[in-house]
């Protein structure tokens, strides 16, 4: 796999996942399911979206920036929210999916020169 589509490999996991969770949230499906998928969820995508867009690292490298990176951005939005005495569970995970589809989206978009239906590289 070349870099471009690994990049993209990336990009369709994470909003994969991104879709779950909100999903599952949205429609109120208790369970072991969606505290399993959100836990996964807002342990790694919004992290690993946002590492992505700073750095060029694959592997276990980006993993623990992604996890890092994840921890922090939802500790930030809570404190923040809580600040502004408008904390809820819900703004927190809005204010992270946004910040997660907003670094994915670049991936997501078909090359310069290329069509929908093509891909580079392949």
């Amino acid at each position: 796999m070349n870099n471009v589509s690994r990049s993209r490999l990336w990009a369709f996991t994470v909003l994969g996942l991104t879709q779950m969770a909100v999903v599952l949230s949205a429609l109120s499906i208790d369970g072991p399911l969606r505290s399993l998928t959100v836990l996964i969820w807002v342990t790694v995508c919004p992290g690993i979206a946002f590492a992505k867009r700073l750095v060029k690292l694959d592997g276990l490298a980006l993993v623990v920036l992604g996890v890092t990176l994840s921890f922090a951005m939802a500790e930030l939005v809570a404190a923040a929210l809580m600040y502004l005495d408008a904390y809820s569970w819900q703004g927190v995970f809005g204010a992270l999916v946004a910040v997660t589809l907003g670094c994915i989206v670049p991936d997501l978009r078909p090359r310069s020169g290329t069509t929908a239906g093509e891909h580079p590289g392949v």
